[in-house]
C-alpha cells in the first residue's frame, strides 16, 4: 500500500484504503472474502504472465534469479530467496491492482453491509472477463502507482456504481460497433443485434441486481456516467434526470427493460441527444441561473413535449426580459442598463446560435416562437441603448428606454423584417426627436453650471456652454491664466469676457445637440438593418425595403420632421449595401418609385429630382456588390465582366429608364476597372498570362473599346482608374503600347498630352522648377550667365547643383535617349561651361552629360527596353546618385556608411547591411548554456542543434550514444559511439550567427509585404531598404565584384544588376502596400525623401553634432545606425500628416507642370460646365464617372498599419484590433471550424473502417458532391472547408503540428508544397479524412491551426485591459465546438458594417478614409470575442480520426483475439484452396471489411472456438449470407478467424504485387521510412539469396514475413518517448525469430528493408508458380 500515491488533496485516502482492504479480508463473510481474494489472485497471475511474455528471460525467471548463488547467499536460504524474489515481483503488481481498484474511490463501496446490492455487485463484477482484461492491460509502475480519477477532465469523484468507468468504456465500445452495423443495415433494425449484450461478462452481474433496486442502480450508473462524460458539474443532476427519462422511454419502446439494456440506452440517448445537450451546455455556461430556474419551474415535467435545450433557450431569453416592476431599475439608470447590457452581450452569441440550429431543423413550436419574439425585443433594446443612450451624467428623459420596451412588448410579433414592427420603432424615434428639440431649447434657457435662469448679463463661451452672471463672477475671481469653463473645464482665451456674445451660439449649441442625436439614431438604425432586417441572410418584406429607400431619398428637412436620422453618405451607403443584396428585379421596382416617377413629372435635371449623391450611392453599392461577387471562390471574373459590358451597352444605349441607366453605369464601372487591371497585367506581367486567358482579356478589351468609343466619360473613367490604381507610368505605357487592343485608349484628346512626358523631378519643389526654367533659357540664348549668377548668389550652392543635374538629365539626356533629339553642340557646350565655371568644391562635372558613367551605372534609358515606370525608377536612382556624389566629401556621419557602399564598395565586405534579418536566437543560446549549468549540476550536459538549428540536450557525459530520435521538426538527432549522427548537428554555443552583407535571398523567395526589423517600424524599414538597394545598384557602377561579394547566397557577377533591380521593384511594391499609395505617389514621396536627405545632410550642423559616429562593421553598430538614420532622415516621412502634405504639394506641382496630370485631376469647375441638361443622359454626367476609393477591410488594415508606424500608438493602444487585422485571413476562417468538424463526422461515418487508403485515393470531392454525403449541406460544408484551406495554407506550409506520435511537418507528411495546393473537385477524399500522418494530416493540421489561432485571440483578450474586467471565460472540447464557442463572423456582413459605422468617407472624391479605431475595437470585442470559449487542446488536438481498413485489424486486435478465443492456423493446402476462389481485390476487401466487424465483436463477446464463423456473421450480426465463399463457410470456425484474415490479406497483397502496385498502396499503414528505396547492394544480397530457394521455402518466407509486417510493423510508436527504439535498423532475421526459427535471412537485410524484400519474394514465388504451370 505504501507504493500507492494519491492526489495532493486526498492524502488521507491511503489510511482509509488500508482499513477497507483489511475489512473485506477480516470482517466479511467467507464467501465475500474468497471472492475478493480469488479476483486479486487472477489479476496477479494474468499480469505476471503478460510481463513474462514480454521479458527476455521468459517464464523461468524464478529459477534463474532465486536459485542464483548470490541471491541465496544474500538471504541465507533458498526458501527465503524464493520468497524475496516473488515479493519483489508481486508487490508492485499488487500495488497497481489496488490503485486501479480504488479509481473514483471505488473501494469505498465495500464499506457497506454484506447484503447491500452495491457490495454484492462489486464482488461479482470483480471476477468478470471485462474487469480482468482491463486490469491486465494497465501499465504498472515498479516504484509507485498513482490513483487516477476517471471523471471528466481526469477528476476524481465518489462513484455510486461499482466499476462504473469500465462499464462505461465497454458500452461506449458497443455503441460504436452498433453504429457501424447500423450503417450496414439500412433498415435500422437493431433488435437482432441486441443479443450481443447478453454475451458480455458484465450482463450476468448487472442482472443479478434485484428488481427492487432497478431504479436505484440506474440512477447510480447515470450519476457516474454524467460525472465521466459531461463537462459542466452544475448541470449533471439535470442532465441525469433527462437521460433517465429518455433511457427508460427508449427501453420501453424497444420492449427490453432489463437493467443492462437500459444502461446501454443511456449511452444511446446521450449520443442521439448530443446536439441538444451541447446547446443546453452552451446556455448553462453563460447563464449561471439556468439550472435553478429549470428546477424551480419544474420544467422537467414537460420533457415529453420539449427538449432540454429549448426550455433553457426560452428561459434564458425570459431572464433578460424584465417584467413591469423591474423596468425602472433595469432601464432608467446607468448602472441598471450596464448590468443588463453585460448580460445580453454575454448571452447573445449562444442564443442566436441556438435559434439558428432549431430553425435549420424546421422547429416551429410555439415555445420557440415566443422565445424568438422576446429575443427580438431584447436585441432592439440592446442596440438602442448602445447607440442612442448617453452616459448617466448626460442622460435626459428623452433617452429613457422604458417607453421603447413597453411599446415593443405590446407588439404581437416583434419582427424587424415586417413593416409593422418597424413603424412602431419609427413612432418612438419621432417622439424622441420632438422631445430632444424641446429639451435642448429649455436647457439653452438655463445656466449650464447652476441651472439658474439667464439674464442680460449671461454669456455664451467659445465651448458653447452658456453661463449666468453669478457663474461669470466666479470664473473672473480666478487668475487670468487659470480661468476655465465651469462646465467642461476648457481653458478660456484671455479676452473672453470683453467679446460680444454671439446670439447664434445658442442656436449652434442646440443644432449640435440635435445633430449628435441624429448620428446616434443613424448608428442605431444601421445596426437594426444589419442584424435584424437583413439577419439570417434573408431580405425583409417589400414594405420594409420601400421604407428604407424612402429614408435615403427624402431630403434633410423632411427627415427632421420624421424620425431624426441624418442623411449622410455613410448612412446611405450602408443602407444600399444591404438593399442591393436583395433581388435585383424587386429593387428596380422600388427605385422606379423614387427616381423614375419624379423624373417624368419634373422639368429640371438630376440635381433637382432626387439628390445626386443618393444616385451615386446606389451606383457605388451595386458596383461593390458585383466586385465582391468576383472575389468569391471559383468566380469566373471574365464571364462576369463580359456580362457587365453586354448589359451596360444595351441599357446605356436605350436610355429608356433612369434606373436601367443606374445599373448599367454600375456594371460599366466594374467592367472598366477590371479591364484596367488586365491592361496592367498585359503591360508588365504578360509572361504570367496563358494563351486562353490572353484571348479572353482581348475580348474584354474590345468590349471596353466599344463602350468608350463615342462616349467621353466612360473613357475618362478608364484612363483615370489606370492612373490612380497603377500609376501614370502605366497609363503612358498603355498609350504607347504596340498592342492595338490596348493603345486605342490614346484618343485625340490624350495624344498631345501623352507626348508631354511627366517630369517627376518636379516633386523637388520650386528650386528645381526655377533651375529648370533657367536651363531652358540658357539653351535658347546659349548664354549661361543668368544660370551661373543664380547659383553663385545662393547660400545652398550644392543643393542647386544637384537640381541642375536633374534638370539636365530631364531636358537633355532623356529626350536624346527616347526621341533621338540631341541638343546642338553649342547648347551642350554652354551647359558644360556653366558646370565648369562653378567652384571646384561643387564637383563641377555634369553626371547627366557623361554618357559613359550613365551606361556604367546602367541608368541609360531606351524606348525598346524601358517602360515609363522603369524610366521613373532610374530617374530616382539618378537623383540619389547625384546626392551621393555632391555629399560624398562633406556629408554627415550617419550618411557615410551608405556612401561607402556606393563609392567604395571594396571597403564594405564585412558590413552588416541595414534592414537585414539577424540571429534572434543569439540571446537564447546563452540562456540555454546558463540553464544547463544550473539544471544539470554535476553532469556535462551539452546542448546540440539539429540541422535546422533547433536545440536539444544530451545528458551525462554530453556525447550522443543513441539513435532513432528526431527533433520536433523531423530532422534526425542523436548519434553512436559518442559521435553525432549528422554533420550538421553541432553543439550549441554562444556564437551570434547574424550574417553580414545582403541576406534577403533571391527576389522570388523574399517575404511578401513590408516587414519591420529591430526597432525600425514597418514604413521606416521599407524606405531604408529601398534606399539600400538603390545604393548597391549605384555601387555596381564602381565595382560589381565587390557588391556581389556582399550578396548571400552568392550569385554570378553578371546577375547582380538584375538581382538588385528586382529587389527595388519589390521594395516599391512593399511601400505601396504599407502606405496605401500607388507607384507614382511612392516615387514622388521617394524624391521628397532623397531631397530631404540632401538638405539635412548638407545644411544642418546640428545633425552632424547630434549623430554619434556609428559604423556598419558590427551588429550593434548597425542597430544604432538604423535608429539614428530613421530619427534624422525618416521622421517626416513616417509622420502621416507630414507625408500627406509632401504628396499633396508634389502632386500639385506636377499637375501644374503637366497637361496630362491636369486633365486627370478632374477640375470641378470645368466638369460642372459640361453637366448634361437632361436626366436621361446619366452616362454624360462627369460626377457619375469620378474615381472613388471604396471602404474595405483591406483599406482599414492599411490605415491601421500606418498608424502603428506613428509614435502616437506605438505602445499598442489597440491590441485586439491589431491581432484581428494581422491574422485577418486566419481569424475569418475560424468560423468554418464547426463546418469542418461536421464534414469530418459525416465522412468518418461513411468511410471509417470501410475503405482502404488506396480506395480513398480514387474517391474525389466531385464524387462527394454527386453522392450528397451530407445531404443538402454537402456543397456548403465542402465550400467552407475549401475557403478555410485557401485562407491558411500558406501558414501551414512547413508548419509543425503536434500529434500523439510526436511532431510532424505538414509539407513533409503530405509530400507536396502546401502553399500552392488547391482543394478542387479532383482532390482525393484521402486529404479530407483526418489523420495524424500522411495526406490526411491536411485537414487535421488545418483544424489545429485555426483552433490555435482562435485560442491566441482569446488569450490576448484575457490579458488585455478589456479582458481583465471579464471573468466569465469558459472552455470547450474540440468535439463540442459550435459557432457559439469560436470567433465567428462574415467579413462583409458582420465586420464591414462596424467599420462603415465608424469611419468618415466621401463618395465624390478620392480621400483618405478616417477610422475611429477605438470604437471599432470595442465593437469587435463585444460582438465577436468577449463571449467566446477557449478550446481545450492539451498537448495535441484530440478529435475523431479516420481509421482505414488497412489499419483496423492487424496488430492489437488480432493478438487480443488469440487471448479471447484460441486461434489455429490453416494448413498450406487449405489456405491455397480458400484463396484460389477469388482473384478480385475489391471482393477480397469487402470480405475483409466484414471480418473486421466480426473480429471487433468477438473481441467484446468472445465465443466457442468450434462455432461456425459463417453462423456467427449471419445469425448474430445479421450479415448477408454470401459474405463468405462456400469453401470458407465449410472450413472456417471462430478459431480460424485470425488465420483467414491473414490469408486473405496476404492474397490481396500478392495480387497487388502482380499489378505492379507500389509498396505505399500495398502496405498503407506502415511508416514512410520503410517505403524508401533499398540500396543496390542490399537488393543484390537478397535477390541472390532468394534465387536459389525452392517454391515451398519461398512460400514459407512469404507467409512469415507478411505476418511480421502485419502484426509488428503496423504498430506505430511515439518517437519522442524516452523508451522508443528504432527497430528499422535491427536485423530482419533476428526479428523474425519471434515467429519461426526456420528462416535464416542474411544479416545485411534489416527491418527497414522488409517491405521491398517481401515484394521480391512475392514476385519470385509468382514466377515459380507460372513456371510450374507451364511445365505441366
Amino acid at each position: 500500500m505504501s507504493l500507492i500515491r494519491d492526489a495532493e488533496d486526498d492524502k488521507d485516502r491511503s489510511t482509509l484504503r488500508i482499513s477497507l482492504v483489511l475489512s473485506i479480508l477480516q470482517n466479511s463473510t467467507e464467501k465475500d472474502s474468497a471472492s475478493f481474494v480469488n479476483g486479486i489472485t487472477v489479476f496477479i497471475r494474468n499480469i505476471q504472465a503478460v510481463r513474462e511474455s514480454m521479458a527476455l528471460t521468459g517464464n523461468d525467471w524464478l529459477t534463474k534469479e532465486a536459485a542464483s548463488f548470490a541471491f541465496i547467499q544474500k538471504f541465507g536460504t533458498l526458501r527465503r530467496a524464493c520468497l524475496q524474489s516473488i515479493e519483489s515481483k508481486i508487490s508492485p503488481i499488487l500495488s497497481g491492482i489496488f490503485a486501479e481498484l480504488d479509481t473514483n474511490q471505488n473501494l469505498s463501496i465495500l464499506d457497506t453491509d454484506s447484503d447491500n446490492w452495491y457490495r454484492s455487485l462489486w464482488l461479482s463484477l470483480l471476477n468478470t472477463y471485462e474487469i480482468r482484461e482491463h486490469m491486465k492491460n494497465i501499465k504498472y509502475g515498479n516504484t509507485e502507482n498513482v490513483v487516477t480519477g476517471r471523471g471528466f477532465g481526469d477528476c476524481t469523484f465518489q462513484n455510486r456504481m461499482p466499476f462504473s468507468w469500465i462499464t462505461i468504456q465497454t458500452f461506449e465500445k458497443l455503441v460504436k460497433q452498433l453504429t457501424t452495423l447500423l450503417h450496414e443495415h439500412n433498415d435500422g433494425d437493431l433488435n437482432p443485434l441486441l443479443g450481443l449484450l447478453e454475451e458480455t461478462g458484465l450482463q450476468k452481474s448487472l442482472e443479478s441486481v434485484g428488481k427492487e433496486h432497478f431504479y436505484e442502480a440506474l440512477e447510480a450508473y447515470i450519476s457516474d456516467f454524467t460525472e465521466t462524460v459531461y463537462p459542466e458539474a452544475k448541470d449533471r443532476n439535470l442532465v441525469a434526470l433527462y437521460l433517465k427519462h429518455y433511457a427508460l422511454s427508449m427501453a420501453a419502446r424497444d420492449q427490453n427493460t432489463s437493467l443492462t439494456y437500459t444502461l446501454f440506452c443511456v449511452h444511446r440517448v446521450y449520443e442521439e441527444s448530443s446536439s441538444c445537450l451541447k446547446h443546453f451546455r452552451d446556455i448553462s455556461c453563460v447563464w449561471e441561473g439556468c439550472n435553478d430556474v429549470l428546477v424551480k419551474r419544474k420544467s422537467i415535467d414537460f420533457l415529453e413535449e420539449h427538449d432540454l435545450a429549448l426550455l433553457a433557450l426560452y428561459f434564458i431569453v425570459d431572464s433578460v426580459s424584465p417584467e413591469s416592476k423591474q423596468l425602472e431599475e433595469t432601464f432608467d439608470n446607468q448602472v441598471g442598463r450596464e448590468k443588463w447590457l453585460a448580460r445580453v452581450n454575454r448571452y447573445s452569441q449562444i442564443v442566436n446560435q441556438t435559434f439558428t440550429a432549431y430553425q435549420a431543423l424546421g422547429n416551429q413550436s410555439e415555445q420557440l416562437g415566443k422565445a424568438k419574439n422576446m429575443w427580438n425585443c431584447v436585441v432592439v433594446m440592446q442596440l438602442f441603448i448602445e447607440n442612442v443612450c448617453l452616459k448617466a451624467e448626460e442622460q435626459s428623459s428623452t433617452f429613457r428606454c422604458r417607453p421603447l420596451w413597453m411599446l415593443l412588448s405590446k407588439t404581437p410579433e416583434v419582427n424587424m423584417k415586417q413593416i409593422d414592427t418597424l413603424k412602431n420603432v419609427e413612432k418612438f424615434l419621432k417622439l424622441c426627436l420632438t422631445k430632444m428639440k424641446n429639451e435642448s431649447v429649455k436647457k439653452a434657457e438655463k445656466c449650464k453650471k447652476c441651472g439658474g435662469k439667464h439674464s442680460d448679463k449671461s454669456k455664451t463661451l467659445s465651448c458653447t456652454h452658456e453661463i449666468c452672471a453669478k457663474c461669470i463672477e466666479e470664473v473672473l475671481s480666478e487668475s487670468v491664466s487659470g480661468q476655465k469653463c465651469p462646465v467642461c473645464k476648457k481653458v478660456l482665451e484671455a479676452d473672453w469676457n470683453t467679446k460680444d456674445d454671439d446670439e447664434e451660439t445658442v442656436k449652434r449649441w442646440i443644432a449640435d445637440k440635435v445633430g449628435d442625436y441624429r448620428q446616434r439614431c443613424n448608428s442605431f438604425l444601421m445596426e437594426v438593418v444589419s442584424q435584424l432586417c437583413f439577419g439570417d441572410n434573408t431580405p425583409p418584406d417589400p414594405e420594409v425595403i420601400d421604407w428604407l429607400i424612402s429614408c435615403s431619398f427624402q431630403n434633410v428637412t423632411e427627415l427632421e420632421a420624421d424620425i431624426g436620422i441624418e442623411q449622410n453618405k455613410v448612412f446611405q451607403s450602408f443602407i444600399f449595401k444591404h438593399l442591393v443584396r436583395t433581388d435585383e428585379k424587386e429593387l428596380r421596382v422600388h427605385l422606379e418609385k423614387y427616381i423614375q416617377t419624379p423624373v417624368k413629372e419634373a422639368s429640371r435635371d438630376l440635381s433637382d429630382v432626387p439628390c445626386e449623391d443618393v444616385v451615386l450611392t446606389v451606383i457605388h453599392s451595386f458596383e461593390d456588390k458585383i466586385s465582391e461577387s468576383m472575389m468569391l471562390r471559383n468566380a469566373d471574373e471574365v464571364s462576369i465582366v463580359r456580362r457587365c459590358f453586354n448589359l451596360a451597352l444595351i441599357s446605356i444605349e436605350s436610355k429608356e429608364s433612369v434606373v436601367d441607366q443606374i445599373f448599367a453605369i454600375a456594371r460599366a464601372r466594374v467592367g472598366l476597372s477590371s479591364v484596367a487591371k488586365f491592361i496592367d497585367k498585359l503591360l508588365f506581367y504578360e509572361d504570367s498570362i496563358n494563351a486562353n486567358s490572353k484571348k479572353d482579356i482581348e475580348e474584354l478589351l474590345l468590349l471596353a473599346k466599344e463602350l468608350c468609343g463615342n462616349r467621353e466619360w466612360p473613357w475618362r473613367y478608364l484612363i483615370l482608374y489606370i492612373a490612380r490604381e497603377f500609376g501614370v507610368d502605366a497609363l503612358l505605357s498603355a498609350c504607347k503600347s504596340p498592342n492595338v487592343n490596348i493603345n486605342w485608349i490614346q484618343k485625340a484628346a490624350l495624344q498631345e498630352k501623352v507626348q508631354d512626358t511627366v517630369d517627376i523631378y518636379t516633386a523637388c519643389g520650386d528650386k528645381y522648377i526655377k533651375i529648370k526654367q533657367l536651363l531652358l533659357a540658357t539653351l535658347i540664348s546659349e548664354d549661361a550667365n543668368n544660370l551661373f549668377d543664380y547659383i553663385q548668389k545662393s547660400t545652398n550652392k550644392q543643393h542647386l547643383v544637384v537640381m541642375l543635374e536633374l534638370a539636365v538629365h530631364r531636358e537633355i539626356e532623356i529626350p536624346r535617349a527616347l526621341k533621338g533629339k540631341d541638343k546642338t553642340e553649342e547648347q551642350i557646350a554652354v551647359v558644360k561651361q556653366a558646370f565648369q565655371s562653378l567652384p571646384e568644391d561643387l564637383n563641377a562635372n555634369s553626371l547627366a552629360l557623361d554618357q559613359t558613367v550613365i551606361k556604367q551605372m546602367q541608368l541609360d534609358v531606351s524606348p525598346q527596353k524601358d517602360n515609363d515606370r522603369d524610366i521613373n525608377i532610374k530617374c530616382l536612382i539618378f537623383h540619389w546618385l547625384c546626392v551621393i556624389r555632391h555629399l560624398e566629401s562633406n556629408c554627415c556621419t550617419v550618411l557615410k556608411p551608405l556612401f561607402q557602399i556606393a563609392v567604395e564598395p571594396w571597403e564594405t565586405k564585412n558590413f552588416f547591411l541595414p534592414c537585414m534579418p539577424h540571429d534572434i536566437l543569439a540571446g537564447l543560446r546563452a540562456t540555454l548554456l546558463e540553464t544547463a549549468k544550473e539544471k544539470y549540476a554535476g553532469q556535462n550536459t551539452v546542448y546540440f542543434q539539429c540541422e535546422n538549428g533547433h536545440p536539444y540536450e544530451v545528458g551525462n557525459c554530453g556525447r550522443p550514444v543513441a539513435t532513432g530520435a528526431k527533433c520536433f521538426c523531423g530532422s534526425p538527432i542523436g548519434g553512436t559511439a559518442y559521435n553525432v549522427l549528422h554533420e550538421k548537428n553541432r553543439p550549441v554555443d554562444n556564437i551570434d550567427r547574424t550574417l553580414p552583407g545582403h541576406c534577403l535571398g533571391v527576389p522570388n523567395d523574399r517575404v511578401q509585404g513590408a516587414v519591420p526589423e529591430r526597432s525600425l517600424s514597418l514604413i521606416q524599414c521599407a524606405l531604408l531598404k529601398f534606399l539600400l538597394h538603390m545604393t548597391m545598384y549605384i555601387g555596381c557602377g564602381k565595382s560589381t565584384k565587390d557588391i556581389c561579394a556582399l550578396i548571400k547566397p552568392k550569385i554570378e557577377d553578371k546577375l547582380v544588376h538584375s538581382f538588385l533591380w528586382d529587389h527595388i521593384l519589390l521594395d516599391l511594391k512593399d511601400l505601396q502596400g504599407a502606405l496605401s499609395l500607388n507607384a507614382d505617389e511612392i516615387l514622388l514621396l521617394s524624391h521628397c525623401c532623397v531631397d530631404a536627405i540632401m538638405e539635412k545632410g548638407l545644411c544642418e550642423e546640428e545633425t552632424h553634432d547630434a549623430a554619434e559616429e556609428c559604423t556598419l562593421s558590427t551588429k550593434e553598430g548597425r542597430d544604432k545606425w538604423e535608429d539614428q538614420f530613421a530619427d534624422i532622415f525618416l521622421r517626416d516621412i513616417v509622420d502621416a500628416e507630414e507625408r500627406k502634405i509632401m504628396i499633396v504639394k508634389a502632386s500639385e506641382l506636377l499637375q501644374n507642370s503637366n497637361s496630362l496630370l491636369a486633365m486627370l485631376n478632374e477640375c470641378t469647375d470645368e466638369l460642372q460646365d459640361q453637366m448634361p441638361e437632361g436626366i436621361h443622359d446619366l452616362d454624360k454626367n462627369p460626377n457619375i464617372w469620378k474615381y472613388r476609393t471604396p471602404v474595405s477591410l483591406s483599406r482599414l488594415g492599411q490605415a491601421f498599419q500606418r498608424k502603428l508606424s506613428e509614435d502616437a500608438i506605438r505602445q499598442n493602444s489597440y491590441p485586439m484590433l491589431e491581432i484581428f487585422l494581422i491574422k485577418q485571413s486566419e481569424i475569418q476562417a475560424v468560423r468554418f471550424v464547426p463546418s469542418i468538424l461536421q464534414l469530418h463526422k459525416v465522412l468518418l461515418r461513411r468511410y471509417s473502417r470501410q475503405i482502404f487508403k488506396s480506395e480513398a485515393l480514387k474517391i474525389t470531392v466531385a464524387q462527394l458532391r454527386k453522392d450528397k454525403v451530407a445531404g443538402e449541406e454537402t456543397d456548403t460544408l465542402l465550400e467552407d472547408l475549401i475557403e478555410a484551406w485557401n485562407a491558411t495554407r500558406k501558414v501551414l506550409d512547413n508548419s509543425i503540428v503536434r500529434t500523439d506520435k510526436g511532431s510532424r511537418i505538414v509539407s513533409q507528411e503530405m509530400s507536396t508544397d502546401v502553399s500552392t495546393m488547391d482543394i478542387t473537385d479532383d482532390t482525393a477524399v484521402v486529404y479530407l479524412l483526418p489523420t495524424m500522418e500522411g495526406k490526411g494530416i491536411c485537414t487535421y493540421a488545418l483544424l489545429d491551426q485555426l483552433i490555435q489561432c482562435h485560442n491566441d485571440v482569446i488569450e490576448r483578450y484575457k490579458y488585455s485591459d478589456r479582458g481583465q474586467r471579464d471573468t466569465g471565460f469558459t472552455s470547450v472540447q474540440p468535439k463540442d465546438i459550435t459557432s457559439a464557442h469560436v470567433i465567428s463572423y462574415h467579413p462583409q456582413d458582420d465586420l464591414l458594417p462596424i467599420v462603415m459605422a465608424n469611419c468618415s468617407i466621401s463618395t465624390k472624391h478620392s480621400t483618405e478614409d478616417e477610422y475611429d479605431f477605438e470604437k471599432i475595437e470595442k465593437r469587435i470585442v463585444e460582438r465577436f470575442i468577449s463571449t467566446k470559449s477557449r478550446v481545450i487542446k492539451r498537448s495535441y488536438l484530440q478529435i475523431e480520426l479516420m481509421t482505414y481498413r488497412s489499419s483496423l485489424t492487424p496488430a492489437s486486435k488480432l493478438e487480443h483475439l488469440r487471448k479471447k478465443i484460441i486461434q489455429e492456423p490453416f494448413e498450406t493446402a487449405v489456405k491455397t484452396t480458400l484463396c484460389s476462389e477469388i482473384r478480385d481485390v475489391p471482393v477480397i476487401s469487402q470480405i475483409l471489411s466484414k471480418l473486421d466487424i466480426a473480429i471487433n465483436f468477438l473481441d467484446i463477446t468472445g465465443g466457442d472456438p468450434d462455432d461456425s464463423l459463417h453462423d456467427f456473421m449471419t445469425d448474430r450480426l445479421k450479415m448477408n449470407k454470401n459474405v463468405l465463399t462456400a469453401k470458407m463457410q465449410q472450413a472456417c470456425s471462430l478459431k480460424h478467424v485470425r488465420a483467414l484474415w491473414l490469408a486473405l490479406s496476404l492474397h490481396r497483397s500478392n495480387i497487388m504485387v502482380q499489378q505492379n502496385k507500389p509498396t505505399e498502396m500495398i502496405f498503407e499503414n506502415i511508416e514512410p521510412e520503410y517505403h524508401a528505396q533499398v540500396p543496390v547492394e542490399i537488393k543484390q544480397t537478397y535477390t541472390k539469396y532468394l534465387q536459389v530457394l525452392p517454391k515451398e521455402r519461398l512460400f514459407q518466407i512469404l507467409d512469415v514475413v507478411y505476418e511480421f509486417i502485419t502484426v509488428v510493423l503496423t504498430e506505430t510508436e511515439n518517437k519522442e518517448d524516452e523508451d522508443y527504439v528504432d527497430r528499422g535498423h535491427f536485423s530482419l532475421d533476428e526479428c523474425l525469430g519471434e515467429f519461426t526459427e526456420d528462416i535464416n535471412v542474411p544479416e545485411d537485410i534489416l527491418c527497414i528493408h522488409s517491405l521491398h524484400f517481401w515484394v521480391e519474394v512475392s514476385r519470385l514465388y509468382d514466377i515459380r508458380i507460372k513456371e510450374r504451370i507451364t511445365a505441366v
